[in-house]
């Protein structure tokens, strides 16, 4: 049953006063997902990949922080709360003499924000740690021109630090891994503050007595953020004479000075793409995003700006759309 996670009444409340099931981190039940991780629990490498997963989501604003926990939470609860009088119309009344109404379970949604994800994130970190797969070492943390900042817009020149509170730290700017599979060091060591004057995709970890850190990773944009006052879409190629895969679109900076960073920027509805990190558009310049590249190319020849094609086999309507 879905309903019986998360702070419910079959848990016991044992650590730091929250209810927690942290048996569930040993479970090993055969012929089920449990009992493959376990197996590759012996695995150092994984161990680690796992550490990293735990990172990017139990820090930094990731999905498994209070906050954003929260508020995936709530999207949730705002699905099914048109549902809910009917859900209590039906089965409100099943195991209580008064019945269960939908301000009860208005309450119980409260009470997982403020019982369980406001206090549950280190519970959680400090178990996998006790199970061996979250380090003791600290990964490292990120600075712009001094403030701590874990990715985003900065400003051209902007400087970049990095630091731990134990251990040397070692990164990359090419999105590689900074260690080695095996363990071996093949990043740079962290010495001084770097400029950035392009996008990047950090990665970085720190080694300290031999054991890695897990990963920290964060993508800076350098430049001016998209927006509808300067980029605009210019062209677009929704009919096509003789064949449909010929369909494009353009987009242009129409921003006579600054340099646009699209990291981050997805067409999402109508078709669907997003654009790859780190692409950069210069004042005036043009991009094109199409729907199959040896057709577009076999029309208009190469050479000429494509970024990439339209996901999941979208295409544009043409019968008109936004």
């Amino acid at each position: 049953d879905q309903e019986r996670t998360l702070l419910n009444s079959l848990s016991t409340p044992d650590v730091n006063g929250a209810r927690a099931i942290d048996k569930d981190t040993n479970t090993n039940t055969r012929m089920g997902p449990t009992h493959v991780h376990q197996r590759l629990r012996s695995n150092p490498e994984y161990r680690l990949l796992f550490a990293d997963r735990v990172h990017r989501h139990c820090f930094n604003g990731g999905a498994l922080t209070p906050a954003r926990a929260a508020e995936i939470w709530d999207l949730r609860a705002a699905e099914l709360r048109p549902a809910i009088a009917a859900e209590s119309a039906r089965w409100g009344d099943l195991h209580d003499a008064v019945a269960n109404k939908p301000a009860d379970w208005e309450a119980q949604v409260a009470a997982e924000k403020s019982g369980w994800f406001d206090i549950r994130t280190p519970i959680l970190v400090s178990l996998l740690q006790a199970r061996g797969l979250y380090p003791s070492v600290d990964p490292p943390s990120f600075a712009i021109d001094g403030a701590p900042q874990h990715g985003g817009p900065t400003p051209s020149g902007a400087l970049l630090g990095m630091s731990a509170p134990a251990g040397t730290v070692y990164y990359t700017l090419d999105g590689s891994d900074p260690r080695a599979p095996g363990g071996a060091v093949r990043g740079i060591r962290f010495t001084a503050e770097q400029v950035l004057d392009q996008p990047v995709t950090v990665k970085a970890r720190t080694l300290n007595g031999g054991e890695w850190s897990a990963l920290s990773e964060a993508q800076f944009s350098v430049g001016t953020a998209a927006r509808a006052g300067n980029l605009v879409v210019s062209e677009l190629m929704y009919q096509p004479a003789l064949l449909a895969e010929e369909e494009y679109l353009e987009v242009m900076n129409i921003s006579s000075t600054d340099t646009l960073d699209l990291t981050g920027v997805a067409f999402t509805a109508g078709i669907e793409f997003q654009f790859p990190d780190n692409t950069i558009i210069p004042a005036g310049g043009r991009l094109l995003v199409v729907r199959n590249q040896q057709a577009f190319e076999a029309k208009h020849g190469t050479g000429l700006p494509v970024v990439g094609v339209f996901a999941n086999q979208t295409a544009l309507d043409n019968g008109g759309e936004e």
